[in-house]
């Protein structure tokens, strides 16, 4: 009895060391998941790129300095250092970008950028590879410190995030110079510096919401000079407060072919009769309409031939809601027509539908993939980690845009077979704002159902010079609104233009939509005097934008309003293949407030 009292009592033991054990391995593992490890349906919703919370990566500026006393180019993120050049004689002269606090390998391979310093030569030396290190160590330089972290690799979906840090090496002075922006490039080059290789790849903003405070360097060859600009009109102030408050601060639009006419796009229906094909898309206005609202859901469609589709489900803010209302006169359904009528929201308001299909090397794209999203369902059980995973449905993935607002463009019809729904259709443009930013896109639609007459109803209707919905090239400007008050302190502003895909650009075949307002790949808006703003293109070829300020205009207050407008244009003569497009991002140091009123009526 006592040895089987004894046995019971050591087995309780050893449950109970087991129940601590476990205890103690799965508080670490709960915390890690709770954090970053593993990607659930929330935090998917949530992430700017759908596979992490950017919130958790902090960045610091790698900012630029020079020394003309020691013909010294020197490069720092540290805070302190910053001070201490601008004690010595340092001036502050840009933000090449920013890097890393912390080493992170979400969107590539991180590395430590060092700086290393020469007691000899007086100079000061950044670099993140094995090469440059062995440089510097081989010529006495001693290593200083970790400036933060740059990227050695980038993953493909966040490419266009990113910009090579480059060095560059005067053979003369003995100096290195480490740059990674168009400006600093060409300053380089002009005071015979060599290019010598890529150290890294830091990113272009910084991405945490907070204000930008670059300082802009004028690489302009002639400025954009204004003096004595027109008052702005109520008209003009008006215009600038719609574009601001209700189209994401920017006015998108074709000033080619903006008209479309009343000639409806036929689809062919299955168990029609006779020819099988009906009036289908059938336009509302007779011109290009913009939409702009709450993106509700985004869905992409496979369907037959060469249509795959972007579907955004939006709620029209209050300048936008007549798109709707104006076509419930026509919703009905009737003999062959799809069950898939209109779409309405949970709170039971009607939706408009942008559509288009891009071109299928864009499919797999960071910003509206066409993937199945994995839902991971994590248990933890006795200290050891299960991940249970559920598909999503593939046409349905979770985007983190869904909930925000944005604006398309394009033609403003009622799909019959929809049971009349409203659709901008095909929506060849979209844009939004993000953070620091302006995302923009022109896409040329690859269904081939609006690039060819024999698409239309053009029966007893001359043709006169009516083309096609989506028959190349397509061309779009983007007006992009600014203010800028010339007694501000920090002056002037800045805005970089960068590229993130592009396929099929022809700005350059058209040298009204290639014109800038000056020369180069920098413009600087000069006005009474004062440099107000510079834009840097840094796309890779300069021919493929024009770049403009117009609409100047003078408030009452002294600050300067206008838009910075850019235009693109893509397309190839092949319908069968050469689809186009051209995807920008552009940063402001500074952008205008803006506040979107809704209207809330579910029917």
């Amino acid at each position: 009895m006592k040895t089987e009292r004894k046995l019971k009592l050591e087995n309780i033991v050893r449950i109970l060391v087991l129940m601590i054990l476990a205890a103690v391995l799965v508080i670490p593992l709960q915390a890690r998941v709770k954090n970053v490890d593993i990607p659930t349906k929330e935090n998917i919703k949530t992430n700017k790129f759908n596979d992490y919370n950017p919130a958790q990566i902090s960045y610091r500026p790698l900012d630029h300095f020079w020394s003309s006393s020691r013909t010294d180019n020197y490069s720092t993120a540290n805070s302190e250092a910053k001070i201490g050049a601008l004690r010595t004689n340092y001036r502050f002269v840009r933000t090449d970008g920013y890097i890393l606090d912390e080493p992170s390998n979400v969107e590539g391979e991180a590395v430590p950028l060092y700086l290393y310093y020469s007691d000899t030569r007086k100079d000061n030396f950044i670099t993140s590879t094995a090469e440059g290190i062995r440089a510097a160590e081989n010529d006495g330089y001693r290593k200083v410190r970790i400036e933060g972290y740059v990227l050695k690799t980038v993953k493909p979906e966040y490419q266009h995030l990113y910009k090579p840090l480059w060095l560059f090496y005067h053979d003369t002075r003995k100096d290195n110079f480490t740059i990674a922006t168009p400006a600093g490039i060409r300053v380089a080059e002009a005071g015979g510096y060599r290019k010598v290789r890529v150290e890294g790849y830091v990113s272009i903003t910084s991405r945490n919401n907070a204000i930008i405070h670059d300082v802009a360097l004028d690489n302009s060859w002639n400025d954009f000079l204004i003096t004595n600009p027109p008052n702005s009109t109520q008209e003009d102030l008006d215009k600038w407060i719609r574009i601001v408050t209700k189209m994401q601060g920017i006015e998108g639009f074709d000033p080619v072919r903006n008209l479309i006419g009343v000639r409806p796009a036929e689809k062919r229906i299955k168990d029609l009769p006779g020819t099988g094909y009906k009036n289908n898309w059938l336009p509302v206005g007779a011109q290009k309409q913009v939409c702009c609202g709450k993106l509700e859901n985004f869905t992409t469609y496979d369907g037959t031939g060469d249509e795959m589709d972007w579907n955004f489900k939006v709620l029209p803010n209050d300048e936008f809601s007549f798109l709707i209302t104006m076509v419930q006169q026509y919703k009905n359904e009737s003999f062959l027509m799809s069950p898939d009528g209109w779409h309405k929201n949970k709170r039971g308001q009607f939706l408009l539908e942008a559509e288009v299909t891009p071109d299928q090397s864009l499919y797999n794209n960071v910003f509206f993939p066409k993937r199945t999203t994995i839902i991971v369902d994590t248990i933890i059980e006795l200290g050891v980690q299960k991940v249970r995973r559920k598909k999503k449905d593939s046409n349905d993935p979770d985007i983190a845009l869904e909930g925000k607002e944005m604006c398309f463009y394009g033609p403003w019809v009622r799909e019959w077979f929809h049971h009349h729904r409203p659709e901008i259709h095909p929506s060849e443009m979209i844009w939004w704002r993000e953070n620091n930013g302006y995302y923009m896109m022109l896409i040329q639609d690859d269904s081939n159902r609006f690039d060819d007459e024999d698409d239309f109803d053009l029966d007893g209707i001359g043709n006169n010079s009516w083309k096609p919905w989506a028959e190349p090239p397509l061309t779009a400007q983007f007006k992009i609104a600014f203010e800028v008050n010339p007694t501000e302190p920090i002056l002037p502003l800045k805005m970089d233009i960068r590229e993130v895909y592009k396929r099929f650009v022809v700005t350059k075949d058209d040298a009204d939509a290639s014109a800038d307002s000056d020369n180069g790949a920098a413009h600087t808006l000069v006005v009474d005097n004062k440099k107000l703003l510079i834009v840097n293109e840094e796309q890779e070829n300069d021919n493929d934008l024009g770049v403009k300020f117009v609409e100047i205009t003078k408030r009452v207050d002294g600050t300067i309003q206008g838009y910075l407008q850019i235009t693109t244009k893509i397309g190839g003569p092949d319908l069968g293949g050469d689809e186009g497009y051209h995807i920008l991002y552009v940063t402001s140091s500074k952008m205008p407030i803006v506040k979107t009123i809704r209207d809330h009526r579910t029917d």
